[in-house]
């Protein structure tokens, strides 16, 4: 079995990958900007492909799949390592995020009876039960309470997370014929929700939202992650195809991406120019260059943060909004108003990212190796090591 040059570090960060990650979190930002308050009324073309930045989360999850895997794959971490790992990376700054949005839980206390009363307390139990287990995207009743809206995805990465060790476990003892029939059987599944939703109809929160419609999309990335160690898709091929590729997608969500209901009917082509590109990136050339750049990758660093704390934003500006630009006339211009946001929701990304995600992880991690023994291989890293020879 070959392994490409591009991963063969397992550990270290494909710089490029972490500048997309960045452009995937500002597309669904602006995407949430635009569902509020349309930035280009004019144009039809750019209205539809600003209005179809929700396929910014498969861009997520594709890539989660991709980094995770590439990472477990080296077998230098236990399982507890990387349950402690992703704790530390994502726990912190979703907990302060939830802290902060509180005031929009979505519960009203104010009953007219004890039964209300005993009803509303409960409702927000069970949304602080939901909050605090990431488990709210198994519930889609709960996308439009509390700051769900944004943290759903969270919900559905902690489930991808947990299911990875047994998806690597798969995947690594594969041969190329089967790991094509698992990519394939991925991408497929992938499809299933948007053409239950073209053909029967039906709430398309449940098929966007609920995990197990998410995981074939993770498990592509797991699936691209090692064709590319094997070598089973041409470097030449992926770096010829995938500018390509991206502008058909651009051109496509701008001409159609308002004639299918929902975001992840779209996915027949958005998936594949994902995992191309993201397979593309690994391995050089102009984008790999212009993503790779310090500022962008700086902008990666800083993107949980800035996917975080995006729904405060929104949801202070969906309550107040009359009153800002009542304050800032210049505001009243919605491009301008999502000018000023993102200014404002990089500035607390920034301090999120330096001030509370960061630290918290570090201090994380140090507990865990002082009071959990962390640092030895299981039996499922050791066997993903050893078929990565």
């Amino acid at each position: 079995m070959s392994t490409n040059s591009a991963v063969s570090a397992d550990t270290e960060e494909i710089l490029p990958l972490t500048g997309l990650r960045f452009i995937a979190a500002l597309y669904v930002f602006i995407f949430h900007i635009q569902l509020r308050w349309p930035l280009a009324p004019e144009s039809a073309f750019l209205t539809n492909l600003l209005g179809q930045g929700a396929i910014g989360m498969s861009l997520f999850f594709i890539l989660s799949g991709f980094v995770l895997a590439k990472r477990y794959h080296s077998g230098k971490d236990s399982f507890k390592d990387y349950i402690v790992n992703r704790f530390a990376r994502i726990y912190p700054v979703y907990v302060v995020a939830a802290l902060l949005t509180v005031p929009w839980m979505g519960v009203d206390f104010n009953a007219e009876s004890a039964y209300g009363s005993v009803r509303h307390l409960l409702t927000a139990a069970m949304l602080v039960l939901a909050e605090l287990l990431v488990i709210q995207a198994w519930f889609p009743q709960l996308f439009h309470m509390w700051n769900n809206g944004g943290s759903w995805s969270i919900s559905v990465e902690v489930c991808c997370y947990l299911l990875l060790p047994l998806i690597l476990a798969r995947v690594v003892v594969l041969g190329d014929a089967g790991l094509r029939r698992l990519a394939l059987a991925a991408y497929a599944l992938a499809l299933l929700p948007g053409m239950v939703l073209v053909l029967l109809g039906g709430d398309y929160l449940v098929f966007y939202s609920l995990p197990i419609y998410r995981l074939p999309e993770f498990t592509m990335g797991v699936c691209t992650l090692e064709i590319l160690r094997r070598g089973l898709l041409s470097r030449r091929l992926a770096l010829l195809l995938h500018i390509p590729a991206l502008a058909l997608l651009t051109v496509y969500l701008g001409l159609a991406g308002n004639r299918l209901p929902g975001w992840i009917t779209h996915n027949w082509i958005v998936l594949p120019v994902i995992a191309l590109t993201i397979y593309a990136v690994t391995q050089g050339g102009v984008l790999a260059k212009l993503l790779g750049n310090r500022l962008l990758v700086w902008c990666g660093h800083i993107s949980y943060s800035f996917y975080s704390f995006q729904m405060l934003l929104l949801l202070v500006l969906k309550s107040h909004h009359a009153a800002i630009v009542a304050y800032l006339p210049l505001l009243r211009d919605n491009r301008m108003l999502l000018l000023a946001a993102f200014a404002v929701l990089m500035a607390l990304s920034a301090f999120g990212y330096h001030c509370i995600e960061e630290p918290c992880r570090k201090w994380i991690r140090r507990r865990g190796k002082s009071h959990w023994g962390l640092g030895r291989p299981t039996a499922l890293a050791a066997r993903a090591a050893e078929s990565a020879q």
